[in-house]
């Protein structure tokens, strides 16, 4: 097939009848070709490089200038002072609590069982008969139900 389509459907639709609309046929399926255009209303200057046409360095230089703006400054306060909020704070410590559980450095874990309830997880470092680094017990209510996670 051509490329573009021409709108036949009456004198009085919109677009009217005659209007070319610029499309690409790929393998007979109709793709709508759009070009990019900067130009204020009723102008048309349209983008044609905007690597090598310095409208890229325009742009970035725009950006930039945001940077600086106090709408700007104003978020990043915002967001600063998040840091200090107390509900930051209490899961900032939580994060903590749950990071001490694991030890940084281990090679090696080992895992025990009552019944079907893991009851000690323990970290080594040197493998099996190696260096004991955190051994957590796991503590479970008559349900079996875990209730309690303990660090040693």
């Amino acid at each position: 097939m051509t490329d573009n389509v021409t709108i036949t459907q009456g004198a009085n639709s919109t677009p009217p009848n005659g209007t070319v609309i610029a499309t690409d046929d790929v393998s007979g399926v109709q793709y709508q070709v759009v070009k990019l255009d900067q130009g204020a209303n009723g102008l048309s200057s349209p983008v044609t490089d905007i690597a090598t046409d310095g409208k890229l360095d325009d742009i970035i230089t725009e950006l930039s200038d945001k940077a600086t703006d106090t709408k700007l400054d104003d978020i990043i306060t915002g967001l600063s002072g998040l840091a200090t909020d107390t509900k930051i704070d209490d899961v900032i410590t939580q994060l903590t609590y749950i990071n001490s559980l694991v030890p940084a450095v281990f090679d090696y874990i080992s895992l025990a069982y009552t019944g079907s309830n893991l009851t000690t997880v323990t970290y080594k470092t040197g493998g099996a008969g190696g260096t004991t680094v955190r051994t957590l017990t796991l503590g479970y209510d008559g349900n079996d139900n875990l209730i309690t996670v303990t660090a040693a």
